[in-house]
């Protein structure tokens, strides 16, 4: 276990999903692949889930868990006509510097972080959530309680390997 642990990515802290309509937000909880097809995965093909999913308001605030370099932020699944987002965060710095991490349904908000470069530090506030709920639900009556999902990964010398991340956030 890391002596310093990871900020939970919200602010304020506001838990973990659990389960609703859509399925259960815990790492490794049993999913089974919806519409949108997670990670090209064919609907209907069960799989575990990679992330943690964060209990989150629309809008609030997301820091930066750890000092690291954005790249890449994207779009959820891959998919560029779509709204909803993906950050991609390498930690850059002791005890965090093998890992990499990825947060959907977060909207960097360049004017919040002075976006001249891609460095952050932790606690320095990056992003918004988004409203997931509201994109999930079109056309539906089940409901999703709103959420940032958060994967996890560190290189062990020959790929990055998945790893839980309630081992190493801190108390919320």
């Amino acid at each position: 276990m890391l002596a310093k642990k990871l900020l939970w990515p919200v602010d304020p802290p506001q838990g973990l999903r659990g389960v609703d309509d859509f399925g259960d937000g815990a790492f490794h909880a049993s999913r089974v692949a919806g519409a949108h097809a997670a990670g090209g995965k064919k609907q209907g093909k069960i799989y575990k889930h990679k992330g943690l999913d964060i209990a989150a308001k629309p809008r609030t605030k997301i820091v930066a868990w750890c000092d690291g370099t954005l790249i890449s932020p994207g779009f959820a699944y891959g998919d560029k006509a779509g709204d909803l987002r993906s950050i991609h965060l390498v930690g850059n710095r002791a005890p965090f510097e093998r890992f990499k991490f990825t947060l959907l349904y977060a909207k960097i908000v360049p004017e919040m972080m002075g976006w001249d470069a891609p460095e952050v530090h932790r606690g320095q506030v990056i992003a918004i959530v988004q409203d997931v709920a509201s994109f999930k639900m079109t056309g539906t009556a089940r409901t999703m309680t709103n959420h940032v999902h958060f994967e996890m990964r560190r290189w062990n010398g020959t790929t990055f390997e998945l790893l839980d991340p309630t081992e190493y956030l801190e108390a919320a």
